[in-house]
């Protein structure tokens, strides 16, 4: 539609949701679609506040890269830019993983110096 920006798909994929409609007002970093390629997901958001004025695709549509899915027309809208919420911690092990790390540490060298000084000396004497 005229005086409107295209929010084009940045891969090839299927379209898993549609999150506005025409006329709904959509703020900067606002998800306005999901595509997903490869078992992967993919949000896609507005680059800018405005409304909605098209929507070209619906949920199991298949979209080439590059393709407009929505389309924007830049105007204020209340509520400014939507933050990305946090991250998860790609560091953090979850406490049920933690109980199995630490259960199978028992078996390891570390917390078996008894055996590890047994197998040394068998294996310093030339027993096997």
């Amino acid at each position: 539609p005229d005086g409107s920006a295209g929010v084009a798909s940045p891969i090839q994929g299927t379209i898993v949701a549609i999150d506005v409609a025409v006329g709904d007002e959509v703020r900067q970093g606002q998800q306005v679609a999901v595509v997903e390629a490869m078992k992967m997901e993919h949000v896609i958001t507005a680059p800018h506040g405005g409304i909605v004025r098209g929507v070209t695709m619906a949920p199991g549509d298949v979209v080439r890269e590059g393709y407009p899915i929505v389309f924007i027309q830049e105007a204020e809208v209340a509520g400014g830019t939507v933050t990305a919420v946090a991250g998860l911690d790609p560091d953090h092990i979850r406490d049920d993983l933690r109980e199995n790390y630490d259960r199978h540490a028992f078996g390891l060298d570390e917390h078996r110096p008894a055996a590890v000084a047994r197998r040394a000396a068998r294996s310093a004497s030339g027993r096997r």
